[in-house]
């Protein structure tokens, strides 16, 4: 054997085929124009499910999601620069604040958390 030959095999038969690969872009770009919908190869992949077709690894998704240049960026939170009002604490008793969670099921018996704050407060801006 020359060394010049490349010994990369000519066909992988693990590769996802063209077909799939365009229907996962295809959801892909669906759940995109879906307001509030996920968009990353979980969700890809529960839609296809959804659709009764056998989808790929997560794994294999997002090699195709980056394969085609599919991926975004996070926006980052950018500052309006306006000052948020905040409690000065001044008084006693002035502001009571309830909080209801739940309901939390411990044991198969359900439950409601009430958290009570009391602290005194004055509304102003920093």
């Amino acid at each position: 054997m020359s060394q010049n030959q490349s010994r990369k095999p000519r066909k992988n038969p693990q590769r996802i085929d063209k077909n799939m690969e365009q229907k996962i872009i295809d959801v892909r770009k669906h759940l995109e124009n879906t307001l509030y919908a996920q968009i990353g190869a979980l969700a890809i992949s529960y839609q296809l499910s959804k659709e009764g077709i056998n989808p790929p690894s997560i794994s294999a998704i997002n090699k195709i999601i980056k394969r085609n240049n599919l991926p975004h960026e996070k926006i980052r939170y950018k500052s309006k620069g306006i000052n948020y009002p905040y409690l000065d604490l001044k008084e006693s008793n002035f502001l009571h604040q309830f909080d209801l969670i739940g309901p939390r099921y411990i044991k198969n018996e359900c439950c409601f958390i009430l958290v009570v704050l009391s602290k005194p407060m004055t509304v102003g801006l920093r």
